[in-house]
C-alpha cells in the first residue's frame, strides 16, 4: 500500500485543486474568456505535501479540469503547462518539516510570478495582441495575491497543529 501513497495523494490533490479552483471561480465576465479563482493556493500546498513529480501532475490535471468544466477550454493547454511549472517552483521543499518557511514563501512568490507572466503571454497568443493582456493584468494580480494569502493562512494553521509530522506518522 505504501508504494501507492504518492499516486493516491496526487489524485486526491488533483481533486482538491479542481474543486477549490472551480468553487472559488468568481464568474466575472473577463474579456479574455478566463475566470478569477484562488485554486493556486492548493497547488502550493500540494507541492509541499507530495513529491514534486506528483504535485506537478496534480496541479496540471486539477487546474486543467477546472478550465474544461468552467467553459474556458481555450485556456486549458496553457493551464496544463503553467500550473505544472508553478508546482515545479517548489522543487526541494517537500522534505521540510513545516509548510510555511522563508523558502516556501519565496517559492510561492516565484510561482505567483510564473502565473502572472506566463498567462500574460498566453493571453497575448490567444488574442494575437501583446497589449491586450494589460486589460486583465489586475485580475491575474488579484488571483495570485489572493491565492498567496490563502496559502499562507492555511499553511500557518496546518503548521500550528504539526500537520506534516502527523502525516509522516500515519504513513
Amino acid at each position: 500500500m505504501k508504494k501507492f501513497k504518492p499516486y493516491i495523494m496526487a489524485a486526491m490533490f488533483a481533486a482538491i485543486i479542481f474543486i477549490f479552483t472551480f468553487a472559488t471561480n468568481l464568474r466575472l465576465p473577463l474579456p479574455n474568456g478566463g475566470y478569477l479563482h484562488f485554486g493556486d493556493s492548493m497547488i502550493y500546498l500540494s507541492a509541499l505535501l507530495i513529491p514534486t513529480p506528483f504535485a506537478i501532475v496534480a496541479a496540471a490535471i486539477g487546474a486543467g479540469l477546472a478550465d474544461l468544466l468552467s467553459g474556458a477550454v481555450i485556456w486549458m493547454p496553457f493551464t496544463l503547462i503553467i500550473k505544472a511549472l508553478m508546482a515545479f517552483a517548489f522543487i526541494g521543499c517537500f522534505n521540510s518539516s513545516k509548510l510555511l518557511t522563508v523558502t516556501t514563501t519565496i517559492r510561492a512568490v516565484i510561482a505567483s510570478g510564473i502565473n502572472i507572466v506566463l498567462y500574460y503571454f498566453a493571453e497575448a497568443i490567444i488574442m494575437s495582441n501583446i497589449a491586450a493582456p494589460l486589460a486583465t493584468l489586475s485580475f491575474n494580480l488579484i488571483q495570485s495575491g489572493g491565492s498567496f494569502v490563502i496559502f499562507v493562512l492555511i499553511a500557518l494553521a496546518l503548521d500550528k497543529v504539526k500537520f506534516k509530522d502527523t502525516l509522516k506518522r500515519i504513513s
